[in-house]
Protein backbone atom coordinates (compact mmCIF):
# COMPACT_ATOMS: atom_id res chain seq x y z
CA UNK A 1 0.00 0.00 0.00
CA UNK A 2 1.28 3.47 -0.78
CA UNK A 3 0.64 6.65 1.01
CA UNK A 4 1.12 10.32 -1.07
CA UNK A 5 3.70 7.80 -3.41
CA UNK A 6 5.67 6.07 -0.55
CA UNK A 7 5.49 2.83 0.50
CA UNK A 8 3.91 2.28 4.27
CA UNK A 9 6.10 0.23 6.99
CA UNK A 10 4.27 -1.93 7.99
CA UNK A 11 3.87 -1.58 12.22
CA UNK A 12 7.07 -3.72 13.91
CA UNK A 13 5.50 -6.51 15.82
CA UNK A 14 6.21 -7.29 19.75
CA UNK A 15 7.64 -11.09 19.08
CA UNK A 16 10.04 -10.22 16.16
CA UNK A 17 11.33 -7.21 18.01
CA UNK A 18 11.73 -9.71 21.14
CA UNK A 19 13.48 -11.85 19.53
CA UNK A 20 15.24 -9.61 17.26
CA UNK A 21 16.71 -8.31 21.01
CA UNK A 22 17.45 -11.71 22.02
CA UNK A 23 19.49 -12.68 18.96
CA UNK A 24 21.46 -9.25 18.93
CA UNK A 25 22.40 -9.59 23.20
CA UNK A 26 23.12 -13.23 22.03
CA UNK A 27 25.44 -12.32 19.59
CA UNK A 28 26.82 -9.38 21.82
CA UNK A 29 27.43 -11.69 24.63
CA UNK A 30 29.06 -14.53 22.30
CA UNK A 31 31.49 -11.80 20.63
CA UNK A 32 32.70 -10.37 23.96
CA UNK A 33 33.21 -14.43 24.99
CA UNK A 34 35.32 -14.58 21.88
CA UNK A 35 37.56 -11.39 22.52
CA UNK A 36 37.42 -12.47 26.40
CA UNK A 37 39.21 -15.75 25.03
CA UNK A 38 41.65 -14.36 22.94
CA UNK A 39 43.03 -11.71 25.76
CA UNK A 40 43.08 -14.82 27.98
CA UNK A 41 44.64 -17.25 26.48
CA UNK A 42 41.83 -19.66 27.54
CA UNK A 43 41.13 -22.92 26.27
CA UNK A 44 40.57 -23.58 22.86
CA UNK A 45 37.77 -26.02 23.46
CA UNK A 46 36.03 -22.56 24.95
CA UNK A 47 36.12 -20.81 21.86
CA UNK A 48 34.79 -23.80 19.67
CA UNK A 49 31.86 -24.04 21.79
CA UNK A 50 31.48 -20.25 22.03
CA UNK A 51 32.11 -20.22 17.76
CA UNK A 52 29.25 -23.02 17.55
CA UNK A 53 26.81 -20.75 19.84
CA UNK A 54 27.82 -17.76 17.39
CA UNK A 55 26.58 -19.85 14.37
CA UNK A 56 23.74 -20.67 15.82
CA UNK A 57 22.86 -17.24 16.27
CA UNK A 58 23.77 -16.45 13.06
CA UNK A 59 21.08 -18.73 11.77
CA UNK A 60 18.63 -17.42 14.54
CA UNK A 61 19.61 -14.01 13.06
CA UNK A 62 19.31 -14.64 9.10
CA UNK A 63 15.80 -15.81 9.52
CA UNK A 64 14.80 -12.96 11.78
CA UNK A 65 16.70 -10.36 9.85
CA UNK A 66 15.18 -11.59 6.79
CA UNK A 67 12.36 -10.96 8.36
CA UNK A 68 12.67 -7.69 9.15
CA UNK A 69 14.66 -6.20 6.12
CA UNK A 70 11.46 -7.50 3.69
CA UNK A 71 8.37 -7.70 5.93
CA UNK A 72 9.06 -4.59 8.28
CA UNK A 73 12.07 -3.01 6.36
CA UNK A 74 13.32 -2.40 9.55
CA UNK A 75 17.49 -2.29 8.31
CA UNK A 76 19.25 -0.50 11.46
CA UNK A 77 17.68 -3.02 13.66
CA UNK A 78 18.45 -6.18 11.61
CA UNK A 79 21.69 -5.21 11.07
CA UNK A 80 23.27 -4.36 14.70
CA UNK A 81 24.00 -7.97 15.52
CA UNK A 82 25.81 -8.68 11.88
CA UNK A 83 27.90 -5.13 12.81
CA UNK A 84 28.65 -6.67 15.85
CA UNK A 85 30.04 -10.01 14.55
CA UNK A 86 31.88 -8.32 11.66
CA UNK A 87 33.73 -5.43 14.58
CA UNK A 88 35.10 -8.70 17.08
CA UNK A 89 36.00 -10.59 13.68
CA UNK A 90 38.02 -8.04 12.57
CA UNK A 91 39.26 -7.28 16.47
CA UNK A 92 40.07 -11.20 16.38
CA UNK A 93 42.15 -11.07 13.19
CA UNK A 94 44.31 -8.06 14.42
CA UNK A 95 44.70 -9.64 17.82
CA UNK A 96 43.70 -6.42 19.59
CA UNK A 97 42.32 -8.36 22.55
CA UNK A 98 45.31 -10.85 22.51
CA UNK A 99 47.70 -7.63 22.82
CA UNK A 100 45.36 -5.94 25.24
CA UNK A 101 45.56 -8.90 27.89
CA UNK A 102 49.69 -9.16 27.42
CA UNK A 103 49.48 -5.43 28.20
CA UNK A 104 47.27 -6.06 31.06
CA UNK A 105 49.69 -9.32 32.65
CA UNK A 106 52.73 -8.21 31.55
CA UNK A 107 53.07 -5.90 35.17
CA UNK A 108 51.84 -8.62 37.13
CA UNK A 109 54.35 -11.66 35.25
CA UNK A 110 56.76 -9.33 35.35
CA UNK A 111 56.63 -9.43 39.67
CA UNK A 112 55.75 -13.22 39.87
CA UNK A 113 59.01 -13.56 37.30
CA UNK A 114 61.38 -11.97 39.80
CA UNK A 115 60.28 -14.87 42.11
CA UNK A 116 59.74 -17.67 40.11
CA UNK A 117 58.47 -20.36 42.85
CA UNK A 118 57.52 -23.51 40.66
CA UNK A 119 53.96 -24.61 41.24
CA UNK A 120 51.64 -26.50 39.52
CA UNK A 121 48.35 -24.73 41.50
CA UNK A 122 46.13 -22.94 38.92
CA UNK A 123 46.13 -19.55 39.74
CA UNK A 124 45.28 -15.83 37.84
CA UNK A 125 48.02 -13.69 36.97
CA UNK A 126 46.75 -10.75 35.84
CA UNK A 127 44.34 -12.02 33.15
CA UNK A 128 45.81 -15.64 32.37
CA UNK A 129 44.87 -18.60 34.48
CA UNK A 130 48.26 -19.54 35.08
CA UNK A 131 48.16 -23.97 35.32
CA UNK A 132 52.46 -24.28 36.19
CA UNK A 133 54.93 -22.39 36.95
CA UNK A 134 58.73 -23.41 36.78
CA UNK A 135 62.34 -22.03 36.67
CA UNK A 136 63.56 -22.34 32.78
CA UNK A 137 67.06 -21.89 30.95
CA UNK A 138 67.61 -18.93 33.81
CA UNK A 139 64.02 -17.58 33.21
CA UNK A 140 60.63 -18.20 34.47
CA UNK A 141 58.26 -20.24 32.14
CA UNK A 142 54.11 -19.70 32.66
CA UNK A 143 52.00 -22.23 31.32
CA UNK A 144 48.55 -20.95 30.20
CA UNK A 145 47.70 -24.07 28.63
CA UNK A 146 48.84 -27.59 28.71
CA UNK A 147 49.74 -29.78 25.67
CA UNK A 148 47.06 -32.62 25.01
CA UNK A 149 46.39 -34.50 22.00
CA UNK A 150 45.30 -32.74 19.09
CA UNK A 151 45.85 -29.03 20.79
CA UNK A 152 48.94 -27.07 21.25
CA UNK A 153 50.29 -25.66 24.53
CA UNK A 154 50.45 -22.44 25.34
CA UNK A 155 53.26 -20.66 27.68
CA UNK A 156 54.93 -17.07 28.65
CA UNK A 157 58.41 -17.02 29.46
CA UNK A 158 60.80 -14.74 30.52
CA UNK A 159 64.56 -15.38 29.35
CA UNK A 160 66.87 -12.30 30.66
CA UNK A 161 69.69 -13.82 28.48
CA UNK A 162 67.61 -14.85 24.92
CA UNK A 163 65.25 -17.73 24.09
CA UNK A 164 66.66 -21.39 24.38
CA UNK A 165 67.23 -22.79 20.85
CA UNK A 166 64.76 -24.39 19.05
CA UNK A 167 64.81 -27.67 18.42
CA UNK A 168 63.09 -29.34 15.08
CA UNK A 169 59.63 -31.59 15.92
CA UNK A 170 60.12 -34.36 17.30
CA UNK A 171 57.68 -38.23 17.70
CA UNK A 172 59.27 -38.22 20.82
CA UNK A 173 60.07 -35.10 22.46
CA UNK A 174 58.65 -32.37 23.71
CA UNK A 175 59.20 -29.40 21.17
CA UNK A 176 58.93 -25.53 21.87
CA UNK A 177 58.10 -22.77 19.35
CA UNK A 178 59.46 -19.12 20.87
CA UNK A 179 58.06 -15.93 19.58
CA UNK A 180 59.30 -12.61 21.19
CA UNK A 181 56.89 -10.58 22.61
CA UNK A 182 58.67 -7.47 24.71
CA UNK A 183 61.87 -7.20 25.64
CA UNK A 184 62.91 -10.82 27.59
CA UNK A 185 59.58 -12.00 27.14
CA UNK A 186 58.58 -15.18 24.42
CA UNK A 187 55.41 -16.40 23.49
CA UNK A 188 55.92 -20.28 23.55
CA UNK A 189 53.63 -22.68 21.85
CA UNK A 190 54.48 -26.46 23.29
CA UNK A 191 54.05 -29.31 21.12
CA UNK A 192 53.42 -32.87 21.89
CA UNK A 193 55.11 -35.57 20.51
CA UNK A 194 53.15 -37.38 17.67
CA UNK A 195 51.40 -40.48 18.27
Amino acid sequence: MTIGGTAARRPVSLWWLLSMGFVTASAGALCVAMLWWQAAQSDSWAALFTGVGLLGTGLLWLILGSIGLLVYRRVLVSLIAPALVAGSLGLLYGNVAGKIGWRLSEGALADAAAECARTNETRRIGVYQVVQVYPSHGGCAFVVREAKTFTTGLAFAYYPSGAPPEEPRSAYVTSYTYAPLDGPWYRVEIHEPFD
